[in-house]
C-alpha cells in the first residue's frame, strides 16, 4: 500500500485488501438479498433484515452494498448510502463479518472497498456509529482505519430487541473517516498516530460482550459507569482517541498529535 490517494491506488488496496483476506467484495444490485439477508440473521435476528424493496432502491439509486464471499460462501457485507449533513459524506450504516470470519482481514477488506468507491465519485468522508464498549472495534475504527469520533451519541437506537442488543442502552460514538487524511494513510500503512497530551483515560472491558452474556446486571453497570465519564469528558470539549493499551484517551482539541 505505497501509494493509496489516488483513485486507482485506492481500488488497488482494496483488492489487496480482499486477496489477503481471501475474499471476492461483490457489489450487490439489490435483486438478490439471500447472501445479505442470511448474514444479517445470523448476526442480529431476522428482524434486523431490511425489506428487499429498500435495499433495491438503495441500489438503484447508487448506494453501496458489498457483500464478501468466499467462495459460495457470503461471510460479510456492508450497506452504506449518501448523508449531507455537515457536508456530504456516505453513512456506512450496517457491516458484519459471520463469526468464523472475524480477525481474517473481511471487514477491512469491505471498508477498504467503500474507500474506493467513494473517491471514485468524488465522496472523501465516510461516517458510522459503533457501541463503544466493544474494543475490538475501538482498535479496528480508531486505529487500524484511522477514523476519529465525532461524538458521543447516548440511547441513539432507542430501544432494540435484536439478537444482540436486546435489553441494552444503544449508546454509540460516530466516526468520521477521512479518506485521504494524514491519519488515515498512515493508520492504512500500520502507522497509527494518536492525540498526546491526555488529560484523562477510560479503561473499558476487555470483551463486554461476553461480560454482557455472563451477568446481563453488571454489564448495564459497567455501561452507566462508562457513560457517565463520557458526559463528563465530552461536555469539556476532549478530544478521545483508543490507545494502544486499550484504553480511550481523552486530550484537549488542540493536542498535538504522535506516531
Amino acid at each position: 500500500m505505497v501509494g493509496l490517494t489516488s483513485t486507482a491506488a485506492a481500488r488497488s488496496a482494496a483488492e489487496e485488501a480482499a486477496l489477503k483476506a481471501g475474499v471476492q467484495i461483490v457489489e450487490l444490485d439489490g435483486s438478490d438479498m439471500s447472501s445479505l439477508g442470511s448474514i444479517i440473521e445470523s448476526v442480529w435476528g431476522i428482524e434486523q433484515v431490511p425489506q428487499q424493496t429498500l435495499v433495491q432502491g438503495m441500489a438503484h439509486a447508487g448506494n453501496v452494498i458489498l457483500a464478501a464471499f468466499k467462495g459460495e460462501e457470503a461471510v460479510g457485507f456492508s450497506i452504506g448510502y449518501l448523508g449531507w449533513d455537515d457536508g456530504l459524506h456516505m453513512h456506512s450504516h450496517m457491516t458484519a463479518t459471520t463469526k468464523n470470519s472475524r480477525s481474517m482481514g473481511v471487514g477491512f477488506a469491505l471498508k477498504m472497498y467503500q474507500r474506493a468507491i467513494c473517491l471514485e465519485n468524488n465522496v472523501n468522508e465516510i461516517r458510522w456509529t459503533y457501541d463503544p464498549l466493544i474494543a475490538r472495534n475501538a482498535n479496528f475504527n480508531l486505529r487500524k482505519l484511522g477514523a476519529t469520533v465525532k461524538s458521543f451519541l447516548p440511547d441513539f437506537y432507542k430501544i432494540m430487541t435484536d439478537n444482540v442488543n436486546a435489553g441494552d442502552r444503544t449508546d454509540r460514538f460516530e466516526v468520521s473517516w477521512d479518506l485521504n487524511s494524514e491519519r488515515t494513510l498512515l493508520a492504512l500503512r500500520g502507522k497509527s498516530k494518536i492525540l498526546v497530551g491526555t488529560v484523562a483515560e477510560v479503561t473499558i472491558q476487555s470483551d463486554f460482550e461476553s461480560l454482557r452474556s455472563a451477568n446481563f446486571d453488571q454489564a448495564l453497570q459497567e455501561r452507566e459507569r462508562v457513560r457517565n465519564l463520557f458526559h463528563s469528558y465530552f461536555a469539556e470539549g476532549y478530544s478521545v482517541d483508543w490507545n494502544p493499551d486499550g484504553k480511550y484517551a481523552f486530550s484537549p482539541v488542540d493536542a498535538q498529535i504522535s506516531h
